[in-house]
């Protein structure tokens, strides 16, 4: 965008009062900034800057000039100001899936503190089993009871679980007591 190429450098001009301030204030030399003004100029067919040694001063297209560019160069500063301070907190939408009973004992208790804690995250929960696809599916965290997670996945053991075998009396009475899970 070859548009743009001078203009920062014009208005920094015109605010400092000399090429060489301009060129302090945006980190290049003079002669980046009088080349970047002389290039504008070209483009724009008039002369921008009446320039001596030590001074510098606007012509009448440059003052007309300025003042069309001075609210496009603010407005870029508020936007890029706006963006960093998005940064500057968390927030978006995170999705996780979990068993539900992981999702009822663990999760929910820890996903309230979280959401005081974090308000401008949107939270969204999958409680189920089934096999999913954090990719295609926009999953950020998925938590499984399982002894190897799936191919590619990026796993940390949270926890350590153990499993019971539960029967009722009735069961018993009538099948016996299993010595063996099979």
């Amino acid at each position: 965008m070859e548009q743009w190429n001078g203009i920062m450098e014009f208005v920094t001009s015109v605010e400092q009062g000399t090429l060489s301030k301009a060129a302090k204030v945006l980190g290049v030399t003079p002669s980046h900034i009088s080349k970047r003004i002389s290039l504008l100029e070209g483009r724009v067919g008039a002369r921008l800057l009446a320039r001596s040694t030590r001074a510098l001063s606007l012509t009448e297209i440059g003052q007309m000039y300025y003042d069309s560019m001075k609210p496009i160069i603010q407005a870029l500063e508020q936007n890029d100001q706006y963006f960093a301070e998005l940064q500057s907190e968390e927030r978006g939408n995170l999705k996780i899936s979990a068993p539900l009973g992981v999702g009822e004992t663990v999760l929910m208790a820890a996903m309230s503190a979280f959401s005081k804690k974090y308000p401008k995250i949107h939270l969204q929960l999958d409680f189920s089993t089934r096999n999913i696809n954090l990719v295609e599916e926009g999953f950020d965290l998925s938590l499984r009871l399982t002894p190897k997670p799936q191919g590619g996945m990026i796993a940390r053991k949270l926890i350590e679980t153990s499993y019971h075998l539960l029967a009722s009396p009735s069961y018993f009475a009538e099948y016996g007591t299993p010595d063996h899970p099979e």
